[in-house]
């Protein structure tokens, strides 16, 4: 699989993608299973008829179809991981080829996190101060503590 990143305005990436056929294979052969699950051919158990049998019947272009869902998934999030990219949304998805016989490639936009930085901190100079607390502040605070805390009782 080869990718290629791009940077878009607003915190937005584009990744272009293109998935070789040797990586779809997988994909491909369970797409036929899924298929024939759905649409069972005559002779053959739900999802047990051959790849011939099924490119036949529905033809190779819903094979690729019915694979290209999970082959984008898979490809997106693989990208994501090797770049260590965090979206902060949904995918906007866009199939460029989807055609029998060549690689899958398509375009996806997606928001991420902003790259940040931290400053040098080793520069900022910071100034204790300290407070005396006298007796008569502790005095100020319990009373004032007594009464917020004080309720009527009839006795």
């Amino acid at each position: 699989m080869s990718y290629t990143f791009k940077k878009l305005p607003q915190g937005l990436i584009q990744i272009e993608v293109e998935v070789p056929l040797e990586e779809m294979k997988r994909q491909l052969e369970s797409a036929v299973v899924r298929l024939s699950e759905k649409k069972p051919l005559e002779g053959f158990r739900p999802g047990k008829a051959p790849y011939d049998i099924v490119k036949a019947r529905f033809g190779e272009a819903a094979i690729y179809e019915e694979a290209s869902s999970e082959i984008i998934k898979r490809s997106y999030l693989q990208a994501l991981k090797e770049e260590d990219l965090t979206t902060v949304a949904a995918p906007e998805i866009q199939p460029t080829q989807v055609v029998p016989g060549l690689p899958l490639k398509y375009t996806a936009k997606v928001a991420v996190l902003p790259e940040t930085k931290v400053g040098d901190i080793s520069k900022i100079k910071v100034k204790k101060q300290v407070k005396e607390v006298t007796s008569a502040d502790t005095e100020k605070v319990l009373k004032d503590i007594q009464r917020l805390r004080a309720s009527s009782s009839a006795v």
